[in-house]
């Protein structure tokens, strides 16, 4: 058959073709098998169908109303054809659906059901598959679907072919089970009634992971904006995709303030290539610690953080960076005085005219320079040597008694006098006076040290004593 471009043409020599073998076909369906050259050129004509593009698909109408019920009436050795075909496609189907984990059922064009496999009836509630038939679809679902399962469902599906949506299941002890089904023609029965089947699928363990997602974002949510730290995230142009709501504490900032805004908002001019220089790190793989700065706020006043970040890497490159702004602001300030009031306290120390020594363990960890000039050292000389080592022997057993007693906490003298040797080899009178401090987290003992060598004690003497 030789097919014209013209889409209209194509369709009516199809119409015409197919009529007339469908005609002769018919006319020689008996006792005797159809004529065998009809049925090729039969065959011929859908192979030519299928191999049509659609706009030549168009209005198509294969089986036209001017073929007479007489011409088109099958045989008995048709319907017994169409019967067995029927029996074999359904009896394969049924294979296969109770073999699948997911539930299967056949119903008529009425919705009654005539099978449901072992996992369908499992939803329904039913001990056997026998228990489902001549019941209506309606019969499994709730209450509220009954109307559109009639008059939106049913009419779609024998109109279109298939109907796809969220339709629950109710087991016939009441149980609701969220699905997915796809209500679709199965077949065409000998009489001519139609079959639908549908695929149904469990939702139930999908909507409690829904519903366990949702309440732990929720959760997440709850805990991110309730902290007081700062949670931010910064995209690969450096803008804050990001912020908890925590930033309005922390800098003044209204979340829609920051958001798409460059991440140099957050820092002074000074501090931007330092993270600069650590997002180039980042991308480099190495592990970077937190990192603090005087961050600026929005009034312009400043105020010290600690931000730690961490890249998110997505097909080998940085996606983004996400991290956290503590406020260190009080602690900060405290160092920063701490360390000025050491500063202002070593100075001191250092220029008085009397010796300080901090001793711990047994071991020197500190002592100002008069305090070497007194025994002829420097200072980074006797600092890490032992204490007992510059005390004079006889003395030794005397001075370490009343050292572990203080360190104990027992009743020990906190003004005392001590005998040590200098550098040369002479002796050494001192008068402590100690008191029992935190040195670097562990206690230690802060001696305060006078040179009273011509008021000449007696080594071992109760006087006697060195730095305890």
């Amino acid at each position: 058959m030789a097919l014209s471009e013209n889409p209209e043409s194509v369709r009516a020599l199809i119409e015409q073709e197919h009529v007339r073998i469908l005609a002769g076909l018919y006319g020689s369906v008996g006792e005797s098998p159809p004529d065998p050259r009809l049925s090729a050129r039969y065959l011929t004509l859908i192979r030519s169908i299928a191999a049509l593009r659609p706009s030549q698909l168009v209005k198509l109408q294969l089986v036209p109303e001017s073929l007479s019920p007489e011409v088109g009436a099958s045989g008995p050795a048709e319907d017994a054809f169409a019967t067995a075909q029927a029996a074999e496609d359904l009896a394969l189907f049924r294979r296969v659906a109770d073999a699948s984990g997911h539930g299967f059922a056949v119903a008529d064009a009425r919705g009654e059901l005539t099978y449901a496999n072992p996992n369908l009836c499992r939803l329904y509630g039913e001990a056997e598959p026998g228990a489902v038939l001549g019941r209506p679809m309606s019969a499994y679902l709730p209450e509220e679907w009954h109307a559109t399962l009639q008059t939106d469902i049913i009419p779609t599906v024998l109109r279109e072919g298939c109907w796809v949506g969220e339709l629950p299941v109710r087991s016939r002890q009441g149980q609701v089970t969220p699905a997915i089904q796809a209500i679709f023609v199965v077949h065409r029965g000998p009489e001519g009634m139609l079959r639908i089947a549908t695929r149904v699928l469990d939702l139930s363990e999908s909507k409690r992971m829904e519903i366990s997602l949702r309440d732990s974002e929720e959760r997440y949510r709850q805990l991110i904006e309730t902290i007081h730290e700062v949670i931010f995230a910064i995209d690969t142009q450096g803008r804050i995709s990001y912020i908890s709501p925590a930033v309005q504490l922390l800098a003044g900032y209204r979340v829609a303030d920051v958001l798409g805004q460059p991440v140099w908002i957050f820092l002074s001019e000074e501090d931007r290539p330092v993270l600069a220089e650590r997002v180039r790190r980042l991308q480099a793989g190495e592990s970077l610690g937190p990192q603090e700065y005087c961050m600026p706020l929005k009034d312009g006043s400043r105020r010290w953080v600690r931000i730690s970040t961490l890249p998110v890497w997505r097909e080998g490159r940085i996606h983004e960076l996400r991290g956290t702004i503590i406020d260190i602001h009080a602690q900060k300030e405290a160092e920063i005085a701490l360390r000025e009031s050491e500063a202002k306290y070593a100075a001191v120390v250092e220029q008085a005219q009397i010796g300080v020594a901090i001793v711990q363990d047994g071991l020197i960890r500190y002592c100002n320079s008069y305090c070497g000039r007194l025994i002829g050292y420097a200072p980074q000389e006797i600092i890490g040597r032992s204490l007992w080592g510059l005390i004079h022997p006889e003395d030794r057993e005397a001075q370490t008694e009343i050292h572990e007693r203080r360190m104990q906490g027992e009743d020990a003298p906190s003004h005392y006098r001590a005998v040590g040797r200098r550098r040369d080899g002479s002796t050494i009178v001192v008068e402590n006076s100690a008191v029992v401090i935190q040195y670097q987290g562990r206690p230690a003992a802060l001696v305060v040290i006078r040179d009273v060598t011509y008021e000449s004690p007696q080594p071992g003497s109760a006087d006697a004593g060195t730095a305890g």
